[in-house]
């Protein structure tokens, strides 16, 4: 018993285990699918974030280069415009030129802190006021050959302000950038003012924004930048160029860089291209310790959910050790390995106690079946017996409630009808009236006879009487012809007997009818004999007769 509780209690184990199992790999499934879209949104929410970041970031070196730019080019209108509302003779002479318009140059370099600023004049010269050589007043060169520079000559093609690119000034070898401007005075041209603006001052700006940032002038030259690193022009800087060119303006876009993966995006601001390029872990980093996050909440919450839903299903499944025990004491009680059955004992208002008060109805209805069927066979027993007995109007009452047994029923009662139809109804009855007639006793019948061999039996009885009764009429009608004879041979015998004695004398003549009489006596001996033999016959003949009352 031991044994089967232990092999009962594995398979509720294992029962539990396997619901346990499955509930947990769905859990599991749907843990890793929320774990999964949870990163891929995660990662696409950090992806946007870095991009809106870095864009931000970006827009912010943008506006450095505007207000830069913007400030510059302010300054360089201011100038022209004090310039030009200076009267026409002021303009008119070289000399009146340096002292009037000189004093203006020098201030206004002051204000903006540039390295120079300076008017060229048609006739090549130029007026020029010097950071390098500020104790001096401006004064006119003629060596710059100012006619043959960019910023001279496009100056006179717009009537805007020209920028430069950022470069090289051959006299202070330090990086300008150039804002000219053509002035003009009642229609004629004074001459063409310049601007240079170191490009450290852009670099200063760019270098405190935040955020890796550069800019690339017209030839795709770095000239400024927040890591002065990226200055270096030994730096190539093709793949984010050709990147920016795929991607377009504030598009991100990823690029290697010394077999680094790196995330970037460019604009343009005015003739520049600005740019901010970050590496790829700026990304990656946040999502991968996201992801490590997510897998370490996802161990915990499977091993949470593991040792949860393994309990929830051994609570929930605990009815089923129960409705287990009922079956098998049912099952048991089916099989008659035992005479009692116990119903199931389980008090929840579920499923499972819905199948218990199921298995519970048919657990009392099938006991109540099997002993209605009980009931039936040891009538059917007893029935037998009795039948046994020689009674054959014994019928089985009880009514079972197996189908076969109430078919096995009706055959038997309908057996016993036949039986009954074709014999009789006590079977000891004819027993004892073949008995009698075995003694040669005839007298008795079988009373209320209904079955073929009871009225057989009577019929026999009846047959046997008559002819008995005939026997006996034809023995008495013998028995009194036979007396007849045996008077008649009495006297014949006396009369010969009489022809003997007188005739006596005459033997010798009636030999031959004394040898006749003595064959007449022989054969009246026999008939004698006969008769004697008739007379018993008739004798045990007529006390048969009085037996049965003849």
């Amino acid at each position: 018993m031991l044994k089967i509780t232990k092999i009962k209690r594995k398979i509720m184990n294992s029962i539990k285990i396997k619901l346990s199992l499955i509930a947990n790999l769905i859990a599991i499934f749907a843990l890793i699918v929320l774990g999964i879209v949870s990163f891929y949104f995660t990662k696409t929410s950090l992806y946007e974030s870095t991009l809106k970041n870095q864009t931000d970031l970006l827009k912010v070196t943008q506006s450095t280069v505007e207000d830069f730019r913007s400030t510059n080019q302010s300054f360089t209108r201011a100038l022209e415009k004090d310039i030009a509302n200076l009267p026409y003779q002021s303009l008119i002479t070289e000399e009146n030129i340096i002292n009037n318009v000189g004093p203006i140059l020098k201030y206004y370099r002051h204000s903006i802190n540039a390295l120079n600023v300076y008017l060229g004049l048609n006739n090549g010269k130029v007026l020029l006021s010097q950071k390098s050589n500020d104790a001096k007043m401006p004064e006119l060169r003629d060596d710059l050959d100012i006619k043959t520079k960019d910023w001279y000559q496009e100056a006179l093609k717009t009537n805007d302000i020209f920028v430069t690119p950022a470069y090289l000034d051959t006299i202070l070898k330090q990086y300008v950038i150039t804002y000219s401007k053509a002035i003009y005075k009642d229609g004629k041209i004074i001459g063409v003012l310049g601007v240079d603006i170191p490009s450290e001052d852009l670099q200063n700006l760019v270098a405190n924004t935040p955020g890796n940032t550069f800019l690339f002038d017209q030839k795709n030259k770095i000239f400024a930048a927040t890591n002065k690193e990226l200055l270096n022009p030994s730096i190539d800087h093709s793949p984010v160029l050709n990147a920016y060119k795929l991607n377009g303006d504030n598009n991100f876009f990823s690029y290697k860089l010394n077999n680094e993966e790196r995330l970037g995006a460019c604009t343009k601001v005015f003739a520049y291209t600005a740019c901010i390029t970050e590496s790829a872990d700026i990304i990656n980093k946040p999502i991968f310790k996201a992801a490590y996050i997510q897998v370490i909440a996802l161990i915990v919450m499977i091993s949470i959910s593991v040792i949860l839903l393994y309990f929830i299903v051994s609570k929930y499944l605990s009815p089923l050790a129960a409705i287990q025990t009922g079956l098998t004491s049912f099952f048991d009680f089916i099989n008659y390995k035992t005479k009692n059955v116990s119903t199931i004992e389980v008090k929840s208002n579920d499923e499972f106690g819905q199948i218990s008060n199921a298995i519970n109805e048919n657990i009392l209805a099938t006991k109540r079946g099997l002993e209605q069927d009980n009931q039936a066979v040891k009538e059917s027993v007893q029935t037998v017996s009795v039948v046994e007995g020689g009674n054959l109007t014994a019928r089985i009452t009880a009514n079972p409630r197996n189908p076969q047994l109430i078919e096995l029923k009706n055959v038997l009662n309908k057996l016993l009808d036949v039986l009954q139809a074709r014999v009789g109804s006590d079977m000891n009855e004819i027993h004892k009236i073949f008995e009698e007639y075995k003694s040669l006793d005839f007298r008795n019948k079988l009373e209320n006879a209904s079955g073929s061999v009871e009225l057989t039996t009577n019929a026999l009885g009846d047959e046997i009487v008559k002819m008995l009764k005939q026997s006996s009429d034809f023995a008495n009608a013998l028995a009194n012809e036979s007396g007849k004879l045996q008077t008649a041979v009495q006297s014949l015998t006396t009369s010969s007997n009489s022809q003997a004695q007188s005739l006596e004398e005459t033997a010798a003549a009636l030999e031959e009818i004394t040898s006749s009489m003595q064959n007449v006596s022989v054969k009246t001996s026999d008939v004698i004999t006969q008769s004697e033999e008739i007379k018993n016959v008739t004798g045990i003949i007529g006390d048969i007769a009085d037996q049965i009352n003849l």
